[in-house]
């Protein structure tokens, strides 16, 4: 006979305790809580603030009833989607639900829809329902973005120690020199408007001028918990990844 261990429930305390942690690990990071500098780097986004009682009913959907769930979301978060927002990209102040693609909501139910299929965004709101200030939304008006054109760089000690293509498939095809160019520019502003002295830093570097589109600071994100890409966090060595030089 196999013997099963007895599960073992963490207490209340300990489930707030990590809670902490994991806020702790996003301060300075958050977009609610990004300073003015850094909102001028980016592309325009509202916060909206949801009760904690609705947020942790979201998490806990299944004793619960999921149209009047979606009643209660729809009458916060429906005023919003007018004008640049009728199509909308949402995220949680720690992450967005990517690993179901770059999907646009354009109401309550398309939110939580993600929310409901999304194991990043529902994982994250097991922990982020325990506090208020934590029980928030972000949403951007909704870009089909290239991706051919997104970079991610690592910052520690305040200084690039990697920067890397976010396309992991496709090799470059803009002007090499002219996005460096850019993104350096951004980097330096980046850094005059945080004090954060390690993170990981998300742009959309456009260097086609007839596009609409312009370069600008897409995200923050905890340095050693996303995706290294084209690189390895083990062996960081201002390295430029692209597959130009693979």
């Amino acid at each position: 006979m196999i013997k099963i261990p007895t599960p073992i429930m963490p207490s209340d305390e300990e489930l707030m305790n990590f809670t902490k942690r994991q806020l702790q690990i996003h301060e300075g990071l958050r977009m609610d809580k990004w300073s003015d500098g850094l909102k001028m780097l980016s592309t325009p986004f509202l916060v909206i603030e949801i009760p904690k009682e609705l947020f942790y009913s979201i998490v806990d959907y299944e004793k619960r009833d999921s149209n009047k769930i979606r009643e209660e979301l729809d009458k916060i978060v429906g005023s919003y989607f007018v004008g640049d927002y009728e199509k909308s990209f949402f995220k949680l102040i720690t992450r967005s639900g990517k690993d179901l693609g770059v999907l646009p909501v354009t109401n309550a139910e398309d939110i939580l829809d993600q929310m409901w299929s999304s194991m990043r965004l529902f994982d994250d709101m097991c922990y982020l329902h325990r506090d208020a200030d934590a029980c928030k939304l972000i949403i951007r008006p909704f870009v089909d973005y290239n991706i051919n054109n997104e970079w991610r760089v690592f910052i520690k000690n305040r200084e690039v120690v990697g920067i890397t293509q976010y396309d992991i498939y496709n090799s470059y095809k803009g002007d090499i020199n002219e996005m460096l160019h850019r993104l350096t520019e951004l980097i330096a502003l980046t850094l005059n408007n945080t004090d954060l002295d390690i993170f990981v830093a998300d742009y959309y570097i456009e260097t086609d001028a007839t596009k609409s589109m312009k370069s600008h600071l897409i995200e923050l994100n905890p340095f050693g918990l996303s995706d290294p890409c084209l690189l390895d966090y083990n062996n960081m060595n201002c390295q430029i990844a692209t597959h130009l030089y693979r």
